[in-house]
C-alpha cells in the first residue's frame, strides 16, 4: 500500500514526489513516458520558479543542465523597446533558465527516486480503483502488457492538461478560458555563449501584429516560439 500514488512524472508529479517523498510518505510515481524523453512544453522557467527549486535544494542540479542564466528581458513593441532584470524574489533569486525538457524532467524525477519515491516508467494508467465511492487505488498496464493494480491512500493526477485521472473520476473545469493562441517551436544551433560576437544572456519577447515571438537560450540552443493571434484579435 502506497501513501501517494502519482500520474504523471513530469514537472508536477515529480516536484510533488520528492517533496512528499523527503516527509517520509511511500510513494509510487508512474509514466508512460521512459526518460529522458521530450514534451510540448514552453520552456522558460521564470525566477519565482528557480526560486521554488532552491528550495528544494536543486540549484546546482539545475545549472549542470547547461542552460546559462538568463538576467536581463526585453519586450521589444517597434518604436518602444523596454529592457530590463527581473525583480528578485525574497530569497534572492533574480535570474531565470531555459532548460529543454528532455534534461529538466529526468533531473526532477531523479531527485523524486533519491528521496525515496519509487518510479515506474512506460507505465500506463488505466483507471481508478474504486471502493465504496472513494479511489483506493489505480490500475496500471506494465511495459510487458500486463495489468497491476496498485493500492494507494491518495492519488493524484499530474498528467496534464487532458488529464486521465481527472476525466475518469469527473472532475470539473474552473477558469477556463478558449484558447485564442498556438504555439510554434524552433530551434537553431551556434547561437551560445561561444558564438563571436556572442548572444547575450537574456529573454527577448518582440511584439507586433499580428505575431508574437520570444527567444530563450537553451545551452547551446535558441529557441524560438511563435504565437499567432486569433483572427478575432486576441
Amino acid at each position: 500500500m502506497y501513501d501517494v500514488a502519482i500520474v504523471g512524472a513530469r514537472c508536477a508529479g515529480s516536484a510533488l514526489a520528492l517533496r512528499l517523498a523527503r516527509e517520509g510518505a511511500k510513494v509510487l510515481l508512474i509514466d508512460r513516458a521512459s526518460f529522458p524523453s521530450d514534451t510540448m512544453s514552453g520552456h522558460f522557467i521564470q525566477p519565482a520558479g528557480v526560486s521554488c527549486l532552491r528550495r528544494m535544494g536543486l540549484p546546482e542540479e539545475l545549472q549542470a543542465l547547461g542552460s546559462p542564466p538568463l538576467e536581463r528581458m526585453t519586450v521589444d513593441f517597434g518604436p518602444v523597446v523596454l529592457s530590463g532584470s527581473p525583480a528578485p524574489m525574497p530569497d534572492g533569486t533574480a535570474t531565470g533558465y531555459a532548460p529543454r525538457r528532455f534534461r529538466f524532467d529526468p533531473m526532477l524525477a531523479d531527485a523524486a527516486v533519491a528521496a525515496g519515491a519509487v518510479l515506474r516508467e512506460c507505465t500506463s494508467f488505466v483507471e481508478p480503483l474504486m471502493e465504496a465511492g472513494r479511489v483506493t487505488g489505480i490500475r496500471t498496464t506494465t511495459p510487458a502488457g500486463a495489468v497491476d493494480d496498485v493500492p494507494a491512500r491518495v492519488v493524484v493526477g499530474a498528467d496534464g492538461k487532458r488529464s486521465r485521472v481527472a476525466r475518469a473520476v469527473g472532475a470539473e473545469s474552473y477558469k477556463a478560458h478558449e484558447a485564442t493562441t498556438c504555439t510554434y517551436y524552433t530551434y537553431w544551433e551556434g547561437m551560445g555563449r561561444d558564438r563571436n560576437p556572442p548572444l547575450c544572456a537574456r529573454r527577448a519577447l518582440r511584439c507586433g501584429r499580428p505575431l508574437w515571438r520570444w527567444v530563450d537560450l537553451l545551452g547551446g540552443r535558441v529557441a524560438e516560439e511563435r504565437l499567432r493571434q486569433s483572427e478575432a484579435g486576441h
